[in-house]
Order: C-alpha cells, then sequence, then structure tokens
C-alpha cells in the first residue's frame, strides 16, 4: 500500500522514535522479558495511529510511524511518552 503511495508521489512524514535505557531493561527483565515490552510498544503504536498510517518495528529498540498525506505540517518534537 505504501509503494503504491510512493509510486503516485504522495508524500508523508515519519516519526522515528526509540526506548530509552533499552540495553539496561534487556539486562535486567532477561530476553523475554524485552520481547515483551517490544511486543507491547507495537501493540501500543497500532492501537493509536490513524487508520491509514502505519506503525511499526524498524530494529532493535527503534519504531517508525509513516503519515501518508501528511507532509507539509509544520515540524515540531514529539512529547516524549514515560510508561512506568
Amino acid at each position: 500500500m505504501m509503494e503504491k503511495k510512493i509510486d503516485r508521489g504522495e508524500q508523508f512524514s515519519v516519526i522515528m522514535m526509540d526506548i530509552d535505557h533499552f540495553k539496561q531493561y534487556n539486562s535486567d527483565h532477561t530476553h523475554a522479558g524485552a520481547d515483551e515490552l517490544l511486543k507491547n510498544l507495537g501493540q501500543f503504536l497500532l492501537d493509536r495511529v490513524d487508520r491509514d498510517h502505519f506503525a511499526f518495528r524498524w530494529g532493535g529498540e527503534e519504531f517508525l510511524v509513516v503519515m501518508p498525506g501528511s507532509a507539509g505540517l509544520t515540524p515540531t518534537p514529539c512529547n516524549p511518552v514515560r510508561i512506568p
């Protein structure tokens, strides 16, 4: 779907984010705990993005949200989300 939008020349915006202190979390909570955190964050993003936007894991602890049709908006920093 995104390929078609790009082929048609549609513009889009991207948010890139990562998890602070993920390596320490991985050490403290084992690989299984860290995997669960990644799954939960992925679901958290999917539950909150618009239907025509895409949220996915980019690699390691990085995630992307791709928002077709939103290019040209004034760029603003995203607020950090702290999840206890």
